[in-house]
């Protein structure tokens, strides 16, 4: 008895430690149906200065170098009562839209968003996906991708790390799309969890370094738009710290389950 009270004190301790920096996330959330996009939906690219939900920096464009932001970020609000897909991205009547380029015009460009801190342990950064090429995870150092998500089935690459390195999935890209979510399980370890819908759809979980990230970005799609929608990041901070609590405590009991980059192993 006195070894388990000992384990959930040290990992109470250990959480707040590490769940609660000054510089942790506060909740954030944004969807297309947000009041502030309805006068805009279906109207073409979204005037400059248009930021809904709470929590969020305002909407931004970049390169693939993730180097001069610029505040005219190319999008649209659409509704997706003329979509069938069976995906979250349309639940709430409206989502974001891409616009298309064409190969070789220009450097591919992404439409993007920080929240106001970096995620801390037990927060979870999550959004819904459809024909994005590309989706990068910003880092909070301000240099660029941290994390980059492509290909079908999906693939995930660490950026922070020489050589890059990467896992890959077992979770196809459907016409339905995808949800993606991400959460820090302590200072140098994350879980992320791809899902896709539709008929063929499944849901995969991968454990993979840690750094810290602020933000998410979406590319521009070659020849066919593509749709974002749902940006999450919770809970807030305190939550974060009671939950990261629970479970280093259980990870005190138990091995650590789950596919690594450095410990291969089972799927989730």
């Amino acid at each position: 008895m006195r070894s388990i009270l000992l384990s959930a004190a040290v990992s109470i301790v250990i959480a707040v430690s590490v769940a609660s920096p000054a510089s942790a996330a506060a909740p954030a959330f944004d969807s297309a149906a947000d009041p502030a996009y309805a006068p805009y939906l279906n109207t073409g690219q979204m005037p400059a200065g248009v930021n809904g939900g709470y929590g969020w920096g305002p909407w931004e464009e970049t390169y693939s170098s993730f180097s001069n932001l610029k505040p005219n970020a190319i999008f649209s609000t659409v509704p997706t009562s003329g979509f069938s897909w069976p995906s979250p991205i349309i639940s709430p009547g409206a989502m974001w839209q891409i616009p298309m380029t064409f190969a070789g015009f220009q450097p591919p460009t992404y439409v993007g968003r920080y929240f106001d801190g970096a995620l801390s342990v037990g927060q979870t950064l999550s959004f819904d996906f459809e024909g994005v090429p590309t989706i990068a995870i910003l880092s909070a150092d301000g240099i660029g991708a941290a994390y980059e998500i492509y290909g079908n089935p999906y693939i995930v690459s660490f950026e922070d790390s020489l050589p890059i390195s990467s896992l890959s999935t077992n979770v196809h890209d459907t016409i339905g799309g995808g949800h993606f979510s991400m959460t820090p399980i302590d200072s140098e370890h994350a879980t992320l969890t791809f899902t896709s819908f539709g008929p063929s759809g499944s849901t995969e979980s991968l454990e993979m370094p840690y750094v810290d990230v602020e933000g998410v970005a979406f590319e521009e799609a070659e020849h066919l738009p593509g749709y974002f929608n749902n940006l999450s990041v919770s809970p807030e901070p305190a939550s974060a710290a009671l939950i990261a609590a629970a479970g280093l405590g259980l990870l005190l009991r138990r091995s650590r389950k789950g596919r690594s980059l450095n410990t291969p192993g089972p799927t989730l």
